[in-house]
């Protein structure tokens, strides 16, 4: 599928809310290509895949740090509830 098609197939999801409800009620990956393509865009799952590793963004090393436990701030106890809530 060619750049342009692609970006023709994300417009027409955003601005057709019908094709958009169609796509979304699809029971699975190759019922939602089955109905873009009846729509006349002519794409696979490899576009799908492509789509969705251009969609994944980086984390920066500090953000690692924090999602696994490793980061600390020295605000932390202000910015978090550690305390549990007493009755």
């Amino acid at each position: 599928m060619s750049k342009e098609q692609f970006q023709a197939l994300q417009e027409r999801m955003a601005s057709d809310l019908a094709f958009q409800t169609s796509l979304k009620s699809a029971g699975d990956v190759e019922s939602a290509l089955q109905i873009a393509r009846e729509a006349g865009f002519d794409v696979n799952q490899d576009d799908v895949s492509e789509y969705l590793a251009s969609q994944e963004q980086a984390l920066a090393d500090d953000q690692v740090k924090d999602l696994s436990g490793g980061g600390w701030r020295e605000d932390a106890w202000r910015t978090n509830n550690f305390a549990p809530n007493w009755p």
